[in-house]
């Protein structure tokens, strides 16, 4: 074992306000050899929004589970979880320690409890309704404009520093995971889980359901809270035979036209509404008015339909 190749994974347990459960693992293929143990501290919570009460936690190491992956674990009393008002962070600094020698390895970790309900998103206990505009990547000035316009930003294949300046600034992330990106869809989804402000990952129409189920299921427990889409064409509704078993579809209406009708009788899934636009809607104020408006055209378009039901829309994207 060298002082490299160690990749710990976070991953939150069994958790309330009061407490957190935290499981650390090894990604990374040292994990796997017999005799390997995971020590280390956690420390934090920071938050750029102002001094929280900081704590230093010892991990607990833990025997291997089948297969020979190595476990540590850590309990958190009174946990600062991370949503964009209150973007706290912690720190792990852990050692992988086997006949071979120690590895090393330090991460900023952040606490996300979010998920599906009722085809709605969650997010600390309180529906989450996302209201996206497309950026390329993420920088100090747009992040500002983002929190400004109470905007997540929608990105295709976000890179490493734009992850890490959302979680410290408190800005979501709709994080799309395009055709081109890469293959393992599993591994790319593990490393999304890894950023607490990524508040949904959307795999791209051109990755089959196939890629996109056994993405999923490669993936596991390691995509923690993550909730997964997978886009689809709004002027086709798609057959719920055919869907891979994400959590939400992104409705892709090319210039903000209407749903196909079949659209009012949706899939048991989260829906999102994603106009795509001929050219990129600027200053972020524009892109985000253009996902009210593109709220209120659904709302009269489900209306239209003369039946009194309401299609449950779970979040807007413009871009």
């Amino acid at each position: 074992m060298t002082g490299g190749g160690f990749a710990p994974l976070v991953l939150l347990g069994r958790c309330s306000d009061e407490r957190a459960e935290l499981l650390v693992v090894d990604r990374g293929p040292a994990g796997a050899a017999p005799g390997v143990r995971i020590e280390g501290r956690l420390a934090g919570p920071r938050c750029a929004r102002g001094t929280m009460l900081p704590v230093d936690v010892s991990l607990e190491p833990l025997p291997p589970v089948p297969g020979g992956v190595a476990l540590a674990r850590c309990i958190l009393t009174e946990p600062a979880y991370w949503q964009p008002d209150v973007p706290a962070l912690y720190r792990l600094e852990a050692r992988l320690i086997g006949d071979g020698g120690t590895a090393t390895a330090a991460v900023t970790v952040g606490l996300r409890r979010g998920g599906v309900r009722a085809r709605s998103l969650w997010l600390e206990g309180r529906r989450y309704v996302p209201r996206g505009v497309s950026c390329p990547a993420l920088t100090a000035a747009l992040a500002d404009e983002l929190r400004a316009a109470a905007a997540a930003a929608w990105i295709t294949d976000p890179d490493e520093r734009s992850l890490a300046l959302a979680a410290s600034a408190g800005v979501a992330i709709v994080a799309r995971l395009s055709a081109a990106g890469g293959d393992d869809v599993a591994a790319r989804l593990v490393d999304l889980a890894t950023c607490p402000a990524v508040l949904l990952a959307v795999v791209a129409a051109g990755v089959p359901a196939a890629a996109v189920a056994a993405g999923l299921a490669g993936a596991g427990k390691r995509r923690g809270s993550l909730p997964v889409g997978w886009e689809v064409d709004g002027t086709r509704p798609p057959s719920a035979a055919t869907l891979p078993p994400v959590d939400a579809l992104v409705v892709l209406l090319p210039g903000g036209a209407d749903p196909a009708p079949g659209w009012r009788e949706p899939p048991a899934v989260a829906l999102v509404a994603a106009a795509t636009m001929p050219e990129p809607l600027e200053p972020v104020a524009v892109a985000r008015r253009e996902c009210d408006r593109l709220q209120a055209c659904l709302a009269a378009w489900g209306g239209g339909a003369g039946t009194g039901a309401t299609v449950p829309w779970a979040g807007y994207l413009v871009g």
